[in-house]
């Protein structure tokens, strides 16, 4: 509810929840208003070397290919 007196902690798993699943009871850039950064973080993805991934356009085709959740 949209009554002023709601405070939030959330972490970076709300944010990507939308690219996740094919349909959410929320909107997280039209619900949600940021009003402070925690912190930050690097973040790696890596590969075997005998994996056909070299790029992360190759790894977005390939996760769109083969998608692990049936949202």
């Amino acid at each position: 509810m949209a009554d002023g007196s709601t405070l939030l902690l959330i972490s970076n798993g709300t944010a990507v929840t939308a690219n996740l699943f094919k349909k959410l009871p929320f909107d997280v850039l039209r619900d949600f208003t940021p009003i402070s950064t925690l912190g930050f973080f690097d973040l790696a993805i890596l590969t075997s070397g005998a994996s056909s991934i070299n790029s992360r356009p190759d790894l977005l085709a390939d996760a769109k290919a083969n998608p692990l959740c049936a949202a």
